[in-house]
């Protein structure tokens, strides 16, 4: 996140989850970012973008984009586990996308000058259920490469891409 005023007068959290899928004929990139600002006013923005094996490579394409959209609903399973989901359409024969993803602790932590702390997430446990082709859903396991960021004063951001939230 790049401004020109301090952060903490922008955002008191902010975080960004990269989950990405891999399957024999197709990976999917999901990207999540949440932010909160000090009047708690919250934006959401998400893309969902796939690459399909064609020919002799994999050609990408984008499947949604969107920011406070009610396509994505993100909620929290337990106190690490959580699942996000973006609701089918046409192109899917309206099967939603699903993904269940488990943060661990932080695999590094960061405190900047001003007291803000970022935390690094990496997670292997991540499961998809995915539509695809004439297969209404595949099966896929994945990678989830995460970030958030806490500024000095604020309430914790380390559940930031786990707390029960909907945009």
């Amino acid at each position: 996140m790049l401004a020109t005023k301090p952060l903490q007068t922008l955002a008191v959290s902010y975080g960004i989850l990269n989950l990405r899928s891999v399957g024999t004929q197709f990976t999917d990139s999901f990207i999540y970012e949440n932010s909160r600002a000090p009047d708690t006013s919250v934006y959401n923005a998400f893309y969902l973008g796939r690459a399909e094996s064609r020919n002799s490579g994999f050609e990408p394409y984008t499947i949604y984009t969107g920011t406070n959209s009610d396509l994505l609903s993100v909620s929290q399973i337990n106190s690490t586990s959580t699942e996000a989901q973006l609701s089918g359409c046409s192109h899917t024969n309206h099967v939603p996308f699903t993904w269940n993803y488990t943060l661990p602790s932080p695999a590094l932590e960061l405190t900047d000058s001003a007291g803000g702390i970022t935390r690094f997430f990496i997670s292997t446990a991540v499961s998809t259920l995915e539509p695809f082709g004439s297969d209404p859903v595949q099966i896929e396991s994945g990678t989830a490469l995460g970030y958030t960021y806490q500024a000095a004063g604020s309430s914790a951001a380390g559940s930031l891409l786990t707390e029960e939230q909907s945009s």
